[in-house]
């Protein structure tokens, strides 16, 4: 496998406390502000940290994303002789996990809107919640992993009540 192995959680600015308090509890890890100071995002090297990261996580992924952390299981358990399982998709309902704000809190916007009458006046609120995923997930170093986001997409969209629109994005070439 070429590379380090490492683990980056991004957060916005609004959560660099949080993102701090994951490092002290972990005891390890470096935070980088980038540039625009609008987002950090932590990273784990260090094989004593990424065990602990792992320790905490694992089990309780819910997106395709568990390929890369199955990898990075793998890896271990063959580099420093461990025995950490390749624990599958928490299937947790979401009323039971805080998953769902932490996904809603990256990914997710709520829209509010007035809607007027002829003379300007409030008559009634517009208001959605959107939550925006690729529908399929690249591993970037293997392009035939390609799994899909939709299932936990219609999970979500059952706990919510409501259904998941698709939307596809077209590229326009600019001269």
């Amino acid at each position: 496998m070429k590379g380090y192995p490492q683990i980056e959680i991004a957060f916005d600015i609004k959560d660099v406390q949080l993102a701090k308090k994951i490092i002290s509890v972990i005891r390890g890890g470096n935070l980088f502000i980038r540039a625009n100071g609008k987002s950090c995002r932590i990273t784990f090297k260090k094989s004593d940290l990424l065990l602990k990261v792992v320790q905490f996580i694992n089990g309780y992924m819910r997106t395709p994303k568990i390929e890369a952390l199955h990898r990075l299981i793998t890896r271990l358990n063959s580099k420093y002789n461990t025995n950490i399982p390749l624990l599958g998709i928490d299937t947790t309902p979401l009323n039971y996990s805080s998953w769902l704000s932490g996904i809603l809190d990256a990914d997710g916007t709520f829209y509010l809107t007035w809607k007027l009458n002829k003379k300007d006046m409030p008559i009634g609120i517009i208001y959605y919640l959107r939550l925006s995923q690729k529908q399929n997930y690249t591993r970037k170093l293997d392009t035939s992993v390609n799994v899909s986001n939709y299932s936990f997409m219609l999970e979500i969209a059952a706990f919510l009540k409501t259904d998941v629109v698709s939307r596809e994005s077209l590229e326009i070439e600019t001269i």
